[in-house]
C-alpha cells in the first residue's frame, strides 16, 4: 500500500483476489496500459483491503522491446491515475508520485 504511489509493487499474471472483492470495487475501469495499476490504487483505498507479497517466485517474466514497460504513453497514463488519487484523497505521497510519473513522460524514449 505505501509503495503504490511510486511504483507498481505488483506482477499482475501472479496476483490472486477475491472475486466480490473485485467487484465491489468496479473491477477494471478501462485504461490501455494500466488498468491493474488503477485498480490496485482503488483498492488501497479500502483498508478492509490487504496486500502482501511473498518472497518466492511465482513466474518468470521474460522483458522484451514490445511491452508497455518504458512508453510515453503509459507513464502517462499512470500519472494521470496518481494526479487523480492526489485529487481525491489530499495525501503528499500521491503528490510526488504523480511529479516522478509527469517526469518520466518527457525523459522516456519510446
Amino acid at each position: 500500500r505505501n509503495a503504490l504511489p511510486f511504483k507498481n509493487p505488483f506482477c499482475h499474471p501472479s496476483v490472486m483476489f477475491r472475486k466480490k472483492t473485485f467487484i465491489k470495487h468496479s473491477g477494471y475501469l478501462g485504461g490501455r496500459y494500466s488498468e491493474d495499476y488503477y485498480l490496485w490504487l482503488r483498492l488501497a483505498r479500502d483498508q478492509n483491503v490487504g496486500f502482501a507479497n511473498i518472497q518466492k517466485p511465482l513466474l518468470q517474466y521474460r522483458l522484451s522491446d514490445i511491452q508497455t514497460r518504458g512508453l510515453r504513453w503509459a507513464y502517462a497514463e499512470v500519472a494521470g491515475f496518481l494526479w487523480a488519487e492526489f485529487l481525491f484523497n489530499f495525501q503528499f505521497k500521491f503528490l510526488i508520485g504523480a511529479i516522478f510519473s509527469s517526469l518520466k513522460i518527457f525523459r522516456s524514449r519510446k
